[in-house]
């Protein structure tokens, strides 16, 4: 058995491809350069899962995207059992892509990196107190009657805004936007315990404000994703829209949650006991992360928790 084994062991050795036999989009500078132009013009920078799918037919379920920058490559797996393979082979510290501009966008303004950006030892001590409050199913049951509420509010305003009469009727005019109040609604309220009223008859200002600022960080990420450092060199108007879309971000998160952990962190100071029913609460009360560090995974995980769902 082990010579049989040695020998399936050579041979599955001898299979394996190098990593210049992947099919790759573009490869060099110029080429991406061009195809970044098509894109654009096709109205595909707000529309990623349309560039996924593209890849997929066009180049089958394991290919590589060339991102500039010298030797540098994004591969994407389209095929669901080839991301199992992959996600189970992965270490304890796997190393993931990292969004460029929401990272350098935390150092220029020095806001701790969370989970999201993170990589390494980091990304470890942050998943290990995260993880443990929202990804296990018994844990997530606690959010089902929040989120079947919101659920509900938010059909209630698709039939509210829907065409009465006409060619299309019964047609929502604006889809996109109503889920993308579904979807920040829902992870304000797992992740912070609050409501924003996003799906009310009318949106305040303030709650206004905060999903223009988010969609304003979207729409400009990809804009940004390859060549982030010359965006930011030059001031570009992508650079300075995608930093202003963070900075009422950041604030309007911070005035969100800063009075509750205030409040659970001095209580937690004075040794009282906290309500750790909620995700803010258990967080603060069954982690050892910082006060910077509570705040800087929140504001990343409501972004990446839009990413997500919307």
């Amino acid at each position: 058995m082990p010579a049989i084994a040695t020998k399936t062991t050579a041979e599955q050795k001898e299979n394996v491809k190098p990593f210049d036999a992947i099919p790759t989009r573009n490869s060099n500078t110029w080429q991406l350069i061009v195809d970044l132009i098509k894109l654009k013009r096709k109205g595909w920078f707000t529309r990623p899962d349309l560039i996924s799918q593209d890849n997929a037919e066009r180049y089958g379920p394991i290919m590589r995207n060339y991102l500039g920058a010298g030797n540098n490559y994004s591969v994407q797996i389209s095929d669901p059992n080839l991301v199992e393979k992959v996600l189970r082979a992965e270490g304890k510290y796997p190393e993931r892509i990292i969004i460029l501009p929401w990272k350098d966008y935390r150092v220029t303004r020095n806001i701790p990196l969370g989970l999201f950006l993170q990589d390494g030892k980091e990304w470890h001590k942050s998943r290990q107190a995260i993880g443990k409050h929202i990804l296990k199913p018994a844990e997530m049951s606690q959010y089902i009657p929040a989120m079947v509420e919101i659920t509900k509010d938010t059909i209630s305003r698709l039939r509210r805004n829907k065409i009465a009469e006409g060619d299309r009727k019964d047609i929502v005019p604006d889809l996109e936007e109503d889920l993308f109040k579904w979807s920040l609604e829902g992870a304000v309220k797992v992740l912070l315990d609050k409501r924003l009223g996003l799906l009310s008859e009318k949106v305040d200002k303030q709650s206004q404000k905060f999903i223009d600022a988010i969609q304003d960080v979207f729409i400009t990420t990809l804009d940004l994703f390859i060549f982030t450092n010359l965006h930011k060199r030059l001031n570009t108007k992508s650079w300075k829209r995608h930093v202003d879309g963070w900075d009422t971000t950041i604030s309007v998160t911070k005035n969100l949650i800063e009075d509750r952990v205030n409040e659970m962190m001095s209580a937690k100071e004075k040794g009282e006991q906290l309500e750790t029913n909620a995700f803010l609460g258990a967080l603060i009360s069954g982690s050892d992360l910082t006060r910077a560090d509570i705040f800087g995974n929140l504001s990343e995980l409501i972004g990446a928790a839009i990413d997500t769902t919307s």
